[in-house]
């Protein structure tokens, strides 16, 4: 995913979708790949909580809001940002269902939806999207954190599911679990 933060959907959103289906026309390939596991973000399934509001989500709630919003003409202001990034993983998940669902490819969908990741960075340029919320709570943006607020799940959680949904589910129907939850999502 692209994680630059920027306001432009132009930017983001395109990059992400073909990095996502990249992997998977990879993956078709190979014969040998009989899952994919994607990690797409809870962020895909709705927007920002908002108090008193519930809402019920399930395999079928995507965030068209994220997308609307992102891409809304500009100009592209730094505030947007979010809205981008919600947008970008929203729309590459949904890209990637419909590549499989169209292309028939001789392996299994699957992805994780955490709502935030942390962990080791792997270069210094990562040093933004989920650790941006850690920031803010060290530096003690309250205001911030209300508007953001997130569920984290250890980069090495993140994994886990991944792996256990690659090598160890044997009859696995393809879903959208989230981290910390043992739901899926049927094609």
């Amino acid at each position: 995913s692209n994680v630059t933060l920027s306001p432009d959907p132009n930017a983001v959103i395109p990059e992400t979708i073909d990095g996502a289906i990249g992997v998977l026309k990879a993956a078709a390939r190979e014969p040998s790949v009989k899952r994919v596991v994607y990690t797409s973000s809870a962020i895909a399934t709705g927007f920002i909580p908002q108090p008193n509001i519930e809402r019920t989500l399930t395999a079928d709630v995507w965030n068209d809001e994220a997308s609307a919003m992102a891409w809304a003409p500009p100009p592209y202001e730094q505030s947007r940002w979010l809205a981008v990034y919600a947008a970008s993983k929203t729309e590459a998940e949904k890209a990637c269902w419909n590549f499989v669902k169209e292309e028939n490819p001789g392996f299994e969908l699957s992805t994780v939806l955490p709502c935030a990741t942390y962990g080791i960075p792997l270069h210094s340029s990562q040093l933004h999207g989920s650790l941006q919320w850690l920031k803010k709570l060290v530096d003690g943006d309250i205001e911030w954190l209300k508007l953001n607020a997130v569920s984290p799940c250890k980069s090495t959680d993140s994994a886990w599911y991944s792996t256990r949904l690659t090598y160890f589910e044997t009859s696995l129907v393809c879903g959208r679990p989230r981290c910390g939850s043992p739901s899926r999502r049927g094609t």
